[in-house]
């Protein structure tokens, strides 16, 4: 069986995790990519370096593959009819175009598979919508609703760049965590399990989405809420604060106790995403504003995402989320962003109070024990404000 895939993006996503990951597993590779430089570099170099940030850290040089230029239609399209195994690693504006290349290159034949690597909403109904736009006629379109699988996936591997003098030499070098597996919606793959390593198909696969939300997504909230209450304008800086650190890790286990009892994932997983999220967000190479992770405050206080929904979920399962609860309060605190709904929390704050924002905000009743954690924790924010915020009790 000739092993091979096609990869739609050449960035640090699409070479340095999933072409890490054909590579280990023997597959030849083909990247497709519109910046006309790296492919050019790709081709003429051959092979490239990921070092893992592992103990100790560990580099594969990668090997086996070839680029083609977005732009190089003919060359693209007949890739794309070699092929029956696909990624993207493109941004999730960019698949129209990638589905627009699929309806025009796919045959109908026997099973394909597009495993979207992409931090994006709902990316396998972007991408079927741009491939039955242009369909080329009802016969394809049955066959893609068929034989096509649009399989999302969870890209928990951070990648980055290396530092300035390893990149003036090496280029194409990538520098990843040490995480290797890329959970993928089973429900959605169509024939036999590629045998990639790292790649998992799994079923219940919305649980996986939750649990990026609820772990990854959660920690930075309760990271970039208490740094910028303490003044720091990176997330790094805060991320390595010690009394910072220490809430946002009881956040996340609070958080990781209701996910095992609902979900059951293992204890030892989630204590593994602990330590490669904290990594991620103390890496110093890259600064990144609390600002980003902070804004629409009004969002990230719904019922269901990174702090209520986890906070909920604990409560379910009989464990007590008090340090989620104090993210919360900070979180509603929380003025550094001029968008409407950062805006909107903290005109509700000052207008009708605490206990009004946490009712309209987060959608919790005034006689539930959730709001009586929130409440407990704005004193608690009292260590952290070194802004000076005048905290709402």
């Amino acid at each position: 069986m000739n092993k091979r895939a096609l990869i739609f993006g050449a960035g640090k996503i699409g070479r340095g995790f999933v072409g890490h990951l054909l590579y280990r597993s023997g597959y030849t590779m083909t990247f497709v990519d519109p910046a006309k430089p790296l492919i050019e570099q790709l081709n003429t170099t051959g092979s490239y370096p990921v070092t893992v940030h592992s103990t100790p850290p560990q580099t594969d040089e990668i090997t086996g593959f070839r680029a083609i230029w977005t732009d190089d239609r003919a060359a693209v399209l007949e890739a794309i009819r070699q092929h029956d195994l696909f990624f993207t690693a493109v941004g999730g504006a960019n698949l129209p175009g990638v589905g627009k290349l699929l309806a025009e290159g796919l045959t109908a034949r026997g099973d394909a598979n597009v495993i979207l690597c992409e931090n994006w909403k709902d990316p396998a109904a972007d991408l079927r919508e741009a491939i039955d736009q242009h369909a080329r006629d009802d016969a394809f379109r049955s066959w893609t609703d068929a034989h096509l699988g649009l399989v999302e996936s969870q890209v928990l591997r951070p990648s980055f760049d290396p530092d300035p003098e390893t990149r003036a030499k090496t280029p194409l070098a990538i520098y990843t965590q040490d995480w290797w597996t890329l959970p993928c919606d089973g429900d959605a793959f169509r024939g036999p399990d590629p045998k990639i390593e790292g790649v998992e198909l799994r079923p219940h696969f919305r649980h996986e989405l939750i649990r990026k939300v609820y772990s990854y997504n959660c920690m930075s909230a309760v990271i970039a809420y208490l740094g910028w209450l303490r003044g720091y304008t990176f997330l790094h800086e805060a991320a390595l604060d010690n009394e910072i650190r220490t809430v946002a890790e009881a956040a996340f286990r609070e958080s990781s106790a209701g996910q095992i009892a609902e979900y059951g994932f293992a204890t030892r997983d989630q204590e593994i995403m602990m330590q490669l999220a904290l990594q991620k967000y103390q890496d110093t190479r890259s600064p990144d504003p609390i600002e980003r992770h902070a804004r629409d405050s009004r969002r990230k206080l719904s019922p269901e995402d990174r702090l209520m929904g986890p906070a909920n979920l604990a409560l379910k399962h009989g464990a007590v989320p008090s340090a989620l609860a104090m993210a919360i309060a900070a979180a509603l605190h929380y003025d550094g962003s001029d968008d409407p709904g950062t805006q909107h929390v903290q005109k509700v704050l000052r207008g009708a109070g605490l206990e009004a924002a946490i009712e309209e905000c987060c959608g919790v009743a005034n006689d539930s024990p959730m709001h009586q954690l929130i409440v407990a924790g704005v004193p608690r924010l009292q260590r952290f404000n070194r802004r000076g915020v005048a905290l709402r009790a």
